[in-house]
């Protein structure tokens, strides 16, 4: 790539939010399995204060972690999909429109999984924090939503593992940029915002969350 230079694109709270991310949701799918509904709720509601945390980055974060700089017209992501056809990607220097719109489509989706779990009862042991806010039919929708829509998500994670494993196979580094922050780039640098400042704002989120239900962040027998 001409004029490629070694340059940092991601700050420390967006790769932070990635893999802590990655971390979470795995041990949700597997508390789920083994039934371990305490935990379950305990690390859904640390993921949930993690993505709002990311959404006010998206406010207030680093310029290629904004919403606004990022998005793009759909247009251009289908003449990016025609383009990667073609083996000619499209040089950008944070998340193409395709990757922003990937992760647009992660943060809804988790947001209505989170949402909903909060409403929900396994109707033996355990209940969400707002579960006796609304009533048992909407509860009842809700608990099908939770479960219909994890369908959707588990969609959305594979699609993405199965473009950052093409992406690798096709030497883009993605993943070792996500690790690092730093990828090469013909373009400008970022302006990066210190990540310390999303850390804050995660650790504010979590606090409101453990003042709020501070009963689900007690776990017994582990």
């Amino acid at each position: 790539m001409n004029n490629s230079q070694k340059r940092k694109i991601w700050d420390g709270f967006v790769r932070f939010y990635h893999w802590l991310q990655v971390l979470l949701l795995g041990g949700l799918w597997w508390s789920a399995e083994q039934a371990r509904i305490e935990l379950h709720m305990a690390m859904g509601l640390c993921l949930l204060s993690l993505i709002l945390a990311r959404i006010v980055w998206g406010f207030i974060g680093s310029s290629n972690a904004q919403f606004r700089h990022f998005i793009a017209h759909p247009k251009q992501a289908w003449r990016e999909f025609k383009l990667e056809l073609k083996g000619k990607p499209a040089a950008t220097a944070g998340h193409s429109a395709l990757g922003a719109y990937m992760v647009i489509a992660l943060i809804s989706v988790l947001l209505l999984q989170l949402g909903s779990g909060l409403f929900i009862s396994d109707n033996l042991f355990s209940e969400g924090p707002l579960y006796h806010t609304v009533s048992e039919q909407t509860s009842l929708w809700l608990k099908d939503l939770h479960h219909s829509n994890f369908n959707l998500l588990l969609g959305l994670v594979a699609l993405h593992v199965a473009a950052i494993g093409w992406f690798t196979l096709k030497k883009r580094q993605l993943v070792r940029a996500m690790l690092s922050g730093y990828r090469h780039s013909p373009h400008s640098p970022a302006k990066l915002r210190n990540g310390f400042i999303g850390f804050v704002v995660f650790m504010l989120m979590l606090g409101t969350m453990t003042q709020l239900f501070g009963d689900y962040f007690v776990l017994d027998g582990l």
